[in-house]
């Protein structure tokens, strides 16, 4: 089940513009999500994600590790 939380739609709304690869914009979002709350796993995990898309894996790698050491029974956050 999806979490409906009012906290949870800037998440929603950063996964959609990165599922659209309008990676500017989801990470514009994710910037704001990890102001206020830095080890929350899906932000990081995302943030992540956007920078190996572009081909950026030395940035990708901190925020994998955060995601992970959050969440480590969460089997996608590995690599």
């Amino acid at each position: 089940m999806q979490d409906k939380s009012p906290e949870s739609l800037p998440i929603v709304r950063a996964t959609e513009a990165f599922n659209l690869s309008n990676f500017v914009l989801a990470e514009k979002i994710l910037n704001k999500v990890l102001i206020n709350a830095s080890g929350n796993a899906i932000a990081n995990h995302l943030m992540g994600s956007i920078h190996a898309k572009k081909g950026d894996f030395n940035n990708a790698l901190p925020y994998f590790k955060i995601a992970l050491d959050a969440n480590l029974g969460k089997c996608s956050y590995w690599l």
